[in-house]
């Protein structure tokens, strides 16, 4: 038996040597096929080990080069510009099985001799911002990149992977960020090179400034023959770049810091008086997000109504100021704070209230002297 613990090789230990069988590929990849042919195509093959059956027209033992020179039976494409890279990186890292002598590509039982079951890729994940939460202005962000250099022996490594007849180690990680049709790219200013540690973390700090409020962003991985350490747009990139393995991009939405803090108004009411009215509002306010923060709330009285068709309010400005200032809870509790004021003046026919957080309007009440 030349099969261990997920391992297929030739045993030395014994005299003469003991060479792979069928029934040990059969065994590793629970795959009971007799047949070669269909056992070097299995879909039970860990296509991050380094030694697997390969396309290539070898018809004796492939040498570590040549598994090189076929990307270790993946497809990596080479891309010059970054808009291909957006559109392509999900058919990178495909494993190409071998087709058989008719395509010049030779099943070969000794493609599996030190194949190991447990393999795994060198890069653990991606991440940038996690699925469903949101971004808000003026929050940088860090785009970060998992490897993992103590994968199983056999396990394919990044300078085992040489697109274009350079180890990715050699390259540069970093993003490439599109928003509708314009693409930028920034990178880190070192290589990714090689390290001993458990895992390595890449990290790149994105600033709020390459954001827009309001626009929808997707940040993806990639490695560049050259850095690119000023964010740069658009570009030929005839040097080479490759999407990174084992990774998915990162969708976004950049929101206005006014939704970060919710304030509704739940309470507007007016009194009439001789020659004057007196106004009260009373607002809920929460902030969504995992911690409590101060803020400052202002508020402005209209004379006039609110148009929601046009978002427009009539009137002038009869009163302002500051609402609250303070500490503001985490929802789902509320701070929830009343003022009051009297204007001296006939009493208009619609009197209009609006909140609002760093220049940032939420949305305005209208109450009419006729209710009064």
């Amino acid at each position: 038996m030349s099969n261990s613990n997920g391992r297929i090789y030739i045993n030395t230990s014994t005299d003469p040597d003991t060479g792979i069988s069928i029934k040990d590929i059969q065994t590793v990849l629970v795959d009971g096929s007799p047949d070669v042919g269909n056992l070097c195509k299995s879909s039970s093959i860990n296509k991050w080990a380094k030694y697997k059956p390969v396309r290539h027209s070898n018809i004796g033992t492939v040498s570590d080069a040549e598994r090189v020179a076929v990307n270790q039976g993946l497809s990596i494409t080479k891309y010059e510009t970054l808009a291909s890279l957006t559109t392509g990186w999900e058919n990178d890292y495909v494993y190409l099985q071998p087709r058989g002598r008719t395509n010049n590509e030779w099943f070969r039982m000794m493609d599996f001799n030190e194949y190991i079951h447990s393999a795994k890729c060198p890069v653990s994940r991606f991440t940038c911002v996690n699925e469903g939460a949101m971004v808000y202005e003026g929050v940088d962000l860090i785009a970060r990149l998992y490897l993992d250099p103590t994968a199983p022996a056999g396990s394919i490594l990044l300078s085992d992977l040489s697109p274009d007849s350079v180890p990715l180690t050699q390259y540069y990680w970093g993003v490439i960020i599109q928003n509708g049709s314009t693409y930028r790219i920034v990178t880190q200013s070192t290589p990714v090179g090689t390290t001993s540690a458990s895992h390595q973390e890449l990290t790149l700090t994105l600033p709020s400034s390459y954001f827009t409020t309001g626009n929808n962003y997707i940040v993806y991985p990639v490695f560049s023959y050259n850095p690119i350490t000023t964010i740069t747009t658009g570009g030929d990139y005839r040097a080479g770049l490759f999407s990174v393995p084992n990774t998915t991009p990162s969708y976004f939405h950049v929101y206005p810091i006014t939704l970060v803090v919710s304030v509704g108004i739940t309470d507007f009411s007016m009194f009439v008086g001789a020659g004057r009215y007196t106004w009260s509002i009373t607002a809920a306010m929460q902030v969504n997000m995992n911690t409590t923060t101060t803020a400052e709330i202002l508020y402005r009285i209209y004379d006039g109504a609110y148009d929601p068709e046009t978002g427009t309010i009539g009137g002038s400005v009869v009163a302002s100021g500051t609402f609250y200032y303070g500490q503001i809870a985490q929802a789902p509790n509320q701070t929830v704070e009343t003022i009051s004021g009297t204007i001296m003046g006939a009493t208009p026919n619609y009197l209009t209230a609006v909140l609002s957080y760093q220049n940032n309007d939420y949305l305005p009440v209208t109450i009419s002297s006729e209710d009064f």
